[in-house]
């Protein structure tokens, strides 16, 4: 299991444009999130790694 890591900027929509991404490439996550300022750090657990990885890349969304 991997986690993976998303910097968000603290602006409306930005949460759920990235659950959209990650429920259109049909895949389930635990995840906390903490927001500090201007922007906010996810960490989740993807049921299905390859796609969350191909959802984020596909919508060009940074994660480590």
């Amino acid at each position: 299991m991997n986690l993976f890591t998303v910097e968000l900027r603290n602006q409306p929509g930005g949460l759920a444009h990235f659950g959209e991404v990650v429920a259109q490439g049909g895949v389930n996550m635990e995840l906390a999130g903490v927001t500090t300022g201007d922007h906010g750090t996810i960490v989740f657990t993807a049921s299905d790694e390859a796609a969350a990885r191909t959802a984020l890349e596909g919508a060009g969304i940074e994660f480590t």
